[in-house]
């Protein structure tokens, strides 16, 4: 039987064993824990995939009043003088203006963005997608549940996890799965800079917190945490990010990362834990000050640093022509011992880039945009790994 065929007929048992789950959001049924059950899905089970993805504006056609959603909205609707004003006021510069009034965010573009998205996923695991997929830059619940009742049904995703956070633009981050969530999602708020005692600013900072006190006063995106139930019992955990754009000082990204840092040292020591999303760290913030290959290296494995041989990067910056690792997946450092149950296959870590719609005619990810371009799904490429059981009391058995 080759891979393709056997992760196939794997996947469709692991779904057919959590057909009793309900649908998450913010509340779930409880799950059977019949010992039995579990071992038979063990057995079955070798193998956990992941997949981070900004999704880059995954909106419904529906208009939020507390956000500025404005640009996401049907043509049709743009003649509300609120709607106008609001494209105005919400964007500071001209072209933001003039895309907020003309973009036509259809129920026809919108199933367009949920085909093309759809066609990432079935890149991997034989066409069922990832296990655990970490999402970055969705609106809301409604939207991701469009998605899969939609276009995903033959992949089994049972957990939706998404928190409503405040970012004014109103994109969150989420966690969908086929594994049981346990408890309820949190979202971790990342406490503004100056209000935890951080130093001001490094020397060599561009902004002068004289000149704008109240930037570092601003909350930011916060952590989601997702728990959710290993085939074998363990609890994992799964943290979805999505820390400060380049447009702020780049202590705010430090302190991002210090914050997630936190949240996994707190967590039990037999604790499972996955971190993934779009860090916004480039590659040049990173070759000064070290965020991924010290401050973040020290206590997590990052994706790109112990596999991904021979990638470049998920992003793009045409002006600077520099590729930068936005997007990265973290994993506990005892995924790489056998201190755990659960193993991380470096081999398994990869860009996911090979659908037509992922590359522009420049050879970086396409941008979906307006939709209206025969390519374009996101302006990030994702990452794909896989975690494997092993338990630890089979460890000598290896040899």
């Amino acid at each position: 039987m080759n891979s393709l065929n056997f992760n196939f007929k794997l996947a469709l048992a692991f779904s057919a064993a959590l057909l009793t789950l309900a649908t998450l959001g913010c509340t779930h049924k409880k799950v059977s824990t019949d010992p039995a059950a579990q071992a038979s899905l063990t057995q079955q089970t070798k193998k956990i995939s992941f997949l981070t993805f900004n999704v880059e504006n995954l909106f419904d056609t529906e208009n939020n009043p507390e956000k500025n959603d404005e640009a996401f909205l049907p043509k049709s609707t743009k003649s509300d003088p609120i709607i106008r004003n609001n494209c105005y006021v919400q964007n500071d510069r001209e072209f933001r203006q003039d895309e907020c009034l003309s973009k036509d965010w259809s129920e026809k573009i919108l199933s367009r963005k949920f085909r093309r998205i759809t066609d990432v996923l079935k890149q991997v695991q034989g066409g069922i997608g990832p296990d655990v997929l970490i999402l970055q830059e969705v609106e809301n619940v409604e939207v991701l549940k469009q998605w899969r009742d939609g276009y995903l049904q033959k992949m089994g995703y049972q957990t939706i996890a998404l928190v409503e956070g405040s970012d004014l633009r109103g994109i969150d981050t989420a966690v969908m799965s086929r594994l049981p969530l346990v408890g309820s999602p949190i979202l971790h708020q990342i406490v503004p800079i100056r209000k935890v005692g951080q130093p001001p600013l490094s020397a060599d900072s561009k902004i002068n917190p004289d000149d704008n006190p109240a930037e570092f006063e601003r909350a930011t995106r916060g952590i989601l945490q997702a728990d959710l139930k290993l085939p074998n019992g363990q609890t994992l955990s799964v943290f979805s990010v999505h820390f400060p754009a380049q447009g702020n000082p780049t202590e705010y990204r430090k302190h991002a990362v210090e914050t997630l840092l936190g949240l996994v040292k707190n967590l039990p020591n037999d604790r499972v834990t996955i971190a993934g999303g779009d860090f916004n760290i480039t590659s040049t913030e990173d070759w000064e000050h070290r965020y991924f290959k010290e401050l973040i290296a020290k206590e997590m494995a990052v994706s790109h640093l112990v596999g991904c041989a021979g990638c470049v990067g998920t992003t793009y910056y045409h002006k600077t022509r520099t590729w930068s690792f936005f997007d990265v997946l973290l994993f506990s450092k005892d995924l790489l011992s056998e201190n755990s149950n659960w193993r991380l296959n470096t081999g398994s870590i990869h860009i996911v880039n090979n659908s037509v719609y992922q590359i522009s005619r420049y050879g970086s990810p396409a941008r979906f945009g307006t939709g209206l371009g025969p390519v374009g799904v996101s302006d990030h490429w994702p990452v794909y790994a896989e975690i494997e059981y092993q338990p630890k009391n089979l460890v000598g058995a290896r040899k």
